[in-house]
């Protein structure tokens, strides 16, 4: 289907080149051409032309459709039009770095964000918890999200030594991300567990592309592969490898993905 559509495409742009010195027949050969596509082909090629045609609006265009559409949706184009600005004036100058067309909503609590590095097209939804803890000032924490990543209401994250979540990556609601831990074998340390800190370097790095379900934990000194799929409110305790989804409490492994063979099994 894919192939069919890039067939499709190459052919309308060389019927366009065969008539360049008649710009009117042009343009009529590729609305027919697009017209008469749209009414014949599959709905996947068909949102995917008009995926293309809405790119070239005009932004007067742009401007009537919002405001032909319901007041509901206008407020929520405002608002993440609000966000985006907000995100471009304040965030990319407190945070180590924040990539271009990345929104911040508006967080629980961003700590140290100096050690916090953002991509492009990031999206973190509000009540977000980012921590980043000092604990030896040799050695500084380093927060850092990738491009294209949606992180959705209510993440808990607390990192002392690193924790790198990859391009592409999407974590659900109410998900939890530690690095560090509390010691409790010292009986006699007068502090109470909940101020004691682990001062070793216990990592974590998620993959691109894999998805965190709703309510997960993950654990201090675990690593995630690429193209992985975490079940909803596992507890994520050990390393996951490359292509896989797994669940539960500890999380182990469901499905495999085979590349040799091309199947999940």
């Amino acid at each position: 289907m894919q192939l069919e559509f890039q067939e499709h495409i190459l052919f309308s742009k060389k019927s366009l080149r065969r008539t360049p010195h008649n710009p009117t027949a042009a343009v009529s050969c590729q609305g027919h051409f697009n017209d008469t596509l749209l009414a014949t082909t599959c709905p996947l090629m068909r949102e995917k032309l008009i995926g293309i045609r809405s790119r070239r609006m005009s932004p007067f265009i742009q401007l009537v459709r919002l405001l032909r559409a319901p007041w509901h949706d206008r407020l929520n184009l405002i608002s993440s039009a609000f966000v985006l600005l907000k995100t471009s004036i304040y965030y990319r100058h407190v945070c180590a770095h924040v990539g271009r067309g990345s929104r911040i909503y508006k967080p629980l609590l961003l700590s140290n964000p100096r050690f916090v590095t953002i991509g492009e097209r990031t999206l973190i939804r509000p009540g977000a918890r980012i921590e980043a803890i000092v604990l030896d000032e040799k050695s500084h924490p380093a927060v850092i999200i990738g491009s294209n990543v949606n992180i959705e209401q209510n993440l808990h994250l607390v990192c002392s030594s690193r924790i790198a979540i990859g391009d592409n990556v999407s974590i659900a609601p109410n998900c939890c991300l530690l690095d560090t831990s509390h010691p409790y074998r010292d009986v006699e340390d007068p502090r109470k567990i909940g101020d004691r800190l682990n001062t070793e370097p216990t990592p974590i790095q998620i993959g691109e592309n894999t998805l965190i379900g709703f309510g997960v934990v993950i654990l201090p000194n675990v690593s995630i592969g690429k193209h992985c799929v975490i079940g909803a409110n596992s507890t994520v305790r050990r390393d996951v490898p490359d292509y896989c989804v797994v669940a539960g409490n500890p999380a182990t492994i469901i499905l495999r993905y085979d590349l040799e063979h091309k199947i999940w099994k």
